[in-house]
């Protein structure tokens, strides 16, 4: 499965928009590194008005050494703009294509913290 997921997410990497870190944060907004996908729900529930989001950061993508996906949570605001609210560089984002559920179940087993995909393999 995690084979097949990082294909699909390379088949679809002309999908992958720009995510920009959240403007507007409180002054008291003080993210947690490497714990996106808890950062993204005390965001929530804090503006109720906002969701979680799942998805893949692109980290890297090379003809010959592959595509890497990273797991990754941001929010979404009353808009439909995308926004992180863990980290504070531009990354490039892609929706996960699944459900909520099995996204959360595989990362926090291990095999979908980090997927690549290598042409060829």
């Amino acid at each position: 499965m995690t084979t097949h997921m990082a294909r699909l997410l390379f088949d679809r990497r002309g999908d992958v928009g720009r995510l920009d870190y959240v403007t507007a944060c409180p002054a008291d907004w003080a993210p947690t590194p490497n714990r996106c996908h808890e950062n993204a729900a005390a965001w929530v529930d804090r503006f109720p008005s906002w969701e979680v989001v799942r998805g893949w950061l692109l980290v890297a993508e090379d003809e010959v050494m592959g595509t890497m996906f990273d797991a990754h949570s941001v929010v979404r605001d009353e808009n439909g703009n995308l926004w992180d609210v863990t980290q504070g560089e531009v990354h490039r984002f892609l929706v996960h294509p699944g459900d909520d559920e099995e996204f959360v179940e595989r990362v926090d087993a291990g095999p979908w913290v980090r997927l690549s995909y290598i042409p060829g393999m």
